[in-house]
C-alpha cells in the first residue's frame, strides 16, 4: 500500500499565507540595508557597536532650550571634543539616538549641519541655540587622566582614561503642544553614560537663564500642553505709592523677602524657609500693588506668576521654583481653584494638585507663595489652617477716611486742585477703594481736556465723582470697588 501524498501547501491558501509571511521576513532581515555615515561615525568614535551600546535618555519641557543649550555648551567646553554635527531626515527630531543609527539608511538620516533656533530668554532679548546636534566627545571621567581612548570601558574608568561618548540634543517642533527636549548620552559603559547626563544637568542648573527673571506660565495656544514662558519687567514700586494701614507691608514683607535675606541663619537654626502669605480683601484695595512692590524689592528671586487657565501647571511652576532658589510663585485669585469642597460639588483636581506641590517642597526650599483672593470666606479650609501651607494670612482693607486721603493726594498730585479740595472728595465718598479713587482722578482728567482745557479744576473732580457715583452707572462703580449706593445727591456739592 503507498503511503499517502504529502499535503499540497498550494492548496491550502491559509498554509501557503504562512511560508509566504515566512519568506518576506527572512529576505527583509537577511537583505542588504542602505548605509547611513551616521551610524559609520558613531561606531567609529565609541570603538564599539552603537547597536550593542547603553544610551541614557532625558526628556526636558521645552522652555529648558536655552538653558539645556548652554549647560551641554559648558559640558562640552571641559572635554576633548572629536566632532560635532547635525541630522537631516524627516522626523528625525522624533527619533531616538539609536533609532537614528538603525534607521539611517533606510529613512534617510544623514550627518549635517547643525540647526539652530532663536529662543526668547526675556524681555527683548533672544538667544540662538543649538536644536538638533550630536556631538562626539571623549569624556574626562571622574576616575581621573587624560590618555586616549580605549575599547574596554570598565578599564577606562578604573585607569581614569578618557571614555568616548555620544551627546546628541534635540528640540521637537515648538507648534507641537506635547513636544519638550530630548538628551540621548550613548558609552560603552551605561556608568559613563550616566555621569555625563549628570554633568550636564548640574551646567544646566549653573547656567539657567530662567534665574531671577519675571515670567509667567502659560497654556500652550493649540493644545493642553505648556506653552512658551512670558516675560515681565521687573516693576518698580515704592513704597510711597502704597496706601495701606500701619504694620501691614512690614509684615508681608518681612515674611517674603526678610526669610531669604536670614536664610542661612535659619536654616543653621534649624528653622524651615518654605512660606506661604494670603492676600484677601474687596477687589481694588491695593492686593496686586502690594505683589508689584514685593517683585521689585525681591531682586535675586525667580518670580513665576500663575493667573487663570495656567494654573493647571502648577507642577511645573514648582519645578522652577525649585531649582531656581530663591523664588516666588504667584497665585492671584486662588478662591478659583481652591473653593472649599463642601461649596461644590464634584472632583477638585486643580485644588488637590496645589495642596500636593504645596506640601511637596522640602522644609528647606527657599520658596515664597503668595497668594491673593476677594473672596476669603469660600477657600478651603485645609489650604488655609494647616501649618506649613500659609503662614500668615492679612486682609487688605477698604481705606479708612485718612487712607482715601492719602489716595487722592497720591493720585491726584498733579491736578490744579487744592489739597483741602482733594480732601473734601475723600469725605464724600466713604467706602470705596484705592481703584476707584484712580479711575475718579483719570475722569476728571478726562473731562478737563473735553472742555478744551489742560488744567483740571475742582469741578471736574466733582463730575467725575459724580458720574462714578451716579445710579446710572451703579454697575461701574461696583466694578471698580464701590462698596455702598451713592447718588449725586448725597454728595451735596462737596465743594
Amino acid at each position: 500500500m503507498s503511503p499517502d501524498p504529502a499535503p499540497d501547501p498550494w492548496a491550502d491558501p491559509a498554509r501557503f499565507g504562512q511560508a509566504f509571511q515566512a519568506f518576506l521576513e527572512a529576505f527583509v532581515y537577511t537583505a542588504e540595508r542602505p548605509s547611513s555615515d551616521l551610524s559609520g561615525l558613531v561606531e567609529g568614535h565609541l570603538g564599539v557597536d552603537p547597536l550593542a551600546a547603553p544610551v541614557i535618555s532625558r526628556v526636558y519641557p521645552a522652555y529648558q532650550l536655552a538653558s539645556l543649550h548652554l549647560g551641554v555648551g559648558s559640558y562640552i567646553d571641559g572635554q576633548d571634543l572629536s566632532r560635532v554635527l547635525g541630522i537631516s531626515g524627516p522626523g528625525r527630531e522624533y527619533r531616538s539616538l539609536t533609532e537614528l543609527l538603525t534607521e539611517g539608511g533606510v529613512s534617510g538620516f544623514r550627518s549635517a549641519a547643525v540647526e539652530y533656533r532663536a529662543v526668547t530668554v526675556g524681555v527683548e532679548e533672544e538667544m540662538t541655540c543649538v536644536s538638533c546636534a550630536l556631538w562626539l566627545v571623549k569624556h574626562r571621567s571622574a576616575a581621573g587622566g587624560p590618555v586616549e581612548q580605549c575599547g574596554d570601558a570598565d578599564g577606562a574608568r578604573e585607569n581614569g582614561r578618557q571614555v568616548p561618548v555620544a551627546v546628541l540634543l534635540r528640540a521637537d517642533d515648538p507648534n507641537d503642544p506635547d513636544g519638550g527636549i530630548k538628551l540621548d548620552v550613548m558609552a560603552a559603559d551605561a556608568v559613563v553614560a550616566a555621569e555625563v547626563i549628570a554633568a550636564i544637568e548640574a551646567a544646566t542648573v549653573q547656567h539657567d537663564v530662567l534665574r531671577g527673571k519675571v515670567m509667567s506660565i502659560q497654556p500652550h495656544g493649540l493644545g493642553e500642553g505648556l506653552g512658551p514662558m512670558r516675560f515681565h519687567r521687573r516693576p518698580h514700586v515704592t513704597i510711597d505709592d502704597l496706601v495701606l494701614p500701619d504694620g501691614l507691608l512690614d509684615l508681608v514683607e518681612r515674611q517674603v523677602v526678610g526669610i531669604a535675606k536670614h536664610r542661612d541663619l535659619l536654616r543653621s537654626r534649624g528653622q524651615h524657609l518654605r512660606r506661604g502669605v494670603l492676600l484677601h480683601g474687596p477687589p481694588g484695595t491695593g492686593k496686586t500693588l502690594t505683589i508689584r512692590y514685593l517683585l521689585g524689592h525681591a531682586e535675586d528671586f525667580t518670580i513665576l506668576l500663575i493667573t487663570g487657565p495656567a494654573i493647571r501647571h502648577l507642577a511645573a511652576a514648582c519645578d522652577l521654583a525649585r531649582r531656581l532658589q530663591p523664588a516666588m510663585v504667584v497665585i492671584e485669585d486662588v478662591d478659583l481653584v481652591a473653593e472649599d469642597r463642601m461649596m461644590v460639588e464634584g472632583p477638585q483636581p486643580l485644588l488637590f494638585q496645589m495642596l500636593d506641590e504645596l506640601d511637596g517642597l522640602e522644609d528647606d526650599a527657599d520658596v515664597a507663595f503668595v497668594l491673593t483672593t476677594n473672596r476669603v470666606g469660600v477657600l478651603e479650609r485645609a489650604l488655609v489652617e494647616r501649618p506649613g501651607r500659609i503662614d500668615v494670612v492679612v486682609e487688605v482693607p477698604l481705606p479708612d477716611a485718612a487712607g482715601r486721603r492719602r489716595l487722592f493726594r497720591l493720585y491726584g498730585a498733579a491736578l490744579e486742585v487744592s489739597e483741602a479740595d482733594l480732601d473734601d472728595a475723600a469725605d464724600a465718598c466713604p467706602g470705596v477703594t484705592a481703584s476707584f479713587v484712580k479711575e475718579c482722578v483719570r475722569r476728571a482728567v478726562l473731562i478737563s481736556a473735553e472742555r478744551g482745557s489742560s488744567h483740571t479744576e475742582r469741578q471736574d473732580l466733582q463730575q467725575g465723582m459724580d458720574e462714578l457715583l451716579a445710579s446710572r452707572e451703579e454697575v461701574s462703580g461696583r466694578l471698580l470697588g464701590a462698596q455702598s449706593q451713592h447718588s449725586s445727591a448725597d454728595l451735596g456739592g462737596y465743594c
